[in-house]
């Protein structure tokens, strides 16, 4: 078994708790699928067209999706993801708008990447695999509710949080980016991190 079977393989075992899969489902995705090893800091895509997008399996490391605010045209981390989550802008995919988001490695990085084409025609082949799309759309837009609740939360509360959720972070992903997550400024991250440690 190759090192990407065995990660596609690991992905579908993490992903079928929570979905029925379809049978023979590993044997096409590992016809579809690149492994990519990247280093930190890389940006493994851009805002475009929905069929210009991939589906992202993280399999070892840290990434972030950037938006763009038109009103303070500053970027601003939108999303952490971490070991074993899929990273798709299903909502673009399935009702053919563009993707706003970019996405970028904060440490290094080993991803499993399948095009949206492939991805289509997967969805040929098995329909059943809508419902997991829809069901990634629910999950983004329920991440998306959760962090607009965090970020009211008192700001030794959101560190604590980001602490227990990803495990290591502070060491690995620099305190800008993370304070920006946050929603706040670097100081008061580095002297909240501080106080938790103490």
């Amino acid at each position: 078994m190759t090192a990407k079977e065995k990660y596609i393989s690991d992905a579908l075992a993490s992903l079928s708790q929570s979905f029925n899969l379809p049978r023979h489902l590993a044997e096409r995705l590992n016809q579809f699928v690149n492994l990519l090893e990247v280093s930190a800091f890389h940006y493994l895509e851009y805002p475009g067209p929905a069929e210009e997008g991939y589906l992202w399996y993280v399999v070892r490391g840290v990434s972030r999706s950037v938006a763009y605010d038109k009103n303070t045209q500053n970027y601003y981390t939108l999303f952490l993801w971490k070991k074993g989550d899929v990273i798709f802008q299903a909502d673009s995919f399935l009702f053919g708008g563009m993707r706003t988001e970019s996405l970028q490695t904060l440490d290094d990085s080993v991803l499993l990447q399948l095009p949206a084409s492939h991805l289509k025609q997967l969805l040929g082949e098995w329909p059943s695999l809508h419902l997991l799309l829809t069901q990634l759309v629910a999950q983004y837009e329920l991440r998306l509710v959760h962090y607009s609740y965090w970020l009211r939360s008192a700001a030794i509360h959101r560190v604590q949080l980001l602490l227990l959720r990803y495990p290591g972070i502070a060491e690995r992903v620099p305190h800008y980016i993370l304070a920006d997550y946050l929603n706040l400024n670097r100081n008061t991250f580095r002297k909240l991190l501080k106080k938790l440690r103490s």
